[in-house]
């Protein structure tokens, strides 16, 4: 796109307005295109498909399935599609929502017991899973996937049609099989399920089943990859994550003023 790219960090539920209001042009970060957003924005064609799933630590607690989540206190992104799915099911019986700016900081109140899950990407789960041993995920069931796009002013059809070009190339060639490869599906094979046990630790909870949620069980290499919502590396699909502002400027100038064009980068979803 011959742009020069910049990045901001910005909180998620800022980035539809920031776009709106020309502040930014794009937004790029594991956003779905709801119906409610595709009413304000317009979005590319999806370029990644995902779930959903609980993150808890398993010393303090063991979630099962969604019954376990009775009188819990589960965390979600502020904005986000997991917090618009815990305020719209039914099947979360007697929970407290607590939502925050980021899962950073979801991370930090679950690692202190302030709250006892966090619902958020399936693939985000099992990076802060194989981040640390005490994380363990249960992938949530909500009868779909949704993807990830890439959000736009309404009326820049140029824009949008020369990204979905560049997102048809990238899929053609290859090259977001490759990340996804780099990602998301050498992450999920390097998670292995946790030996059963037929006796329950007053740390360590087991489950004799096949429900057992997936806990790394090998020391994590922090330098494999970064925490989630920790940063955005414009040219791998995965590390969109981050809730962070990117900004394009053009290498071009007309009327000798440089031209700029502004991607915003979201957290799902």
């Amino acid at each position: 796109m011959n742009k020069k790219l910049v990045i901001k960090d910005m909180p998620l539920y800022s980035l539809v307005a920031s776009l709106q209001s020309k502040n930014i042009d794009l937004i790029i970060s594991g956003i779905s295109p709801t119906e409610e957003r595709q009413n304000l924005v317009a979005f590319s064609d999806i370029y990644h498909k995902s779930e959903m799933a609980l993150l808890f630590d398993a010393k303090r607690n063991l979630i099962k399935d969604t019954k376990d989540l009775k009188g819990k206190v589960v965390g979600a992104q502020t904005g986000s599609t997991m917090e618009t799915y815990l305020d719209d099911q039914k099947e979360f019986p007697d929970i407290t929502v607590l939502s925050q700016d980021s899962n950073i900081q979801l991370i930090e109140h679950l690692k202190i017991g302030r709250i006892d899950a966090i619902l958020l990407d399936f693939d985000q789960a099992i990076a802060f899973n194989r981040v640390s041993q005490d994380f363990a995920y249960l992938p949530i069931d909500t009868g779909n996937t949704y993807g990830f796009a890439i959000a736009m002013q309404k009326k820049d059809e140029a824009l949008k049609k020369e990204i979905n070009d560049i997102l048809s190339q990238l899929k053609q060639d290859g090259t977001i099989d490759e990340l996804k490869n780099k990602w998301v599906v050498k992450l999920e094979t390097q998670i292995a399920e946790p030996e059963v046990s037929n006796t329950v630790s007053d740390t360590e909870p087991t489950v004799p089943d096949s429900e057992t949620p997936y806990e790394h069980p090998a020391t994590p290499d922090q330098n494999a990859i970064d925490p989630p919502g920790g940063g955005v590396e414009s040219d791998e699909v995965m590390d969109l994550q981050s809730g962070t502002v990117t900004q394009l400027e053009s290498s071009t100038q007309e009327n000798n003023q440089p031209k700029t064009d502004t991607i915003a980068v979201e957290q799902p979803q």
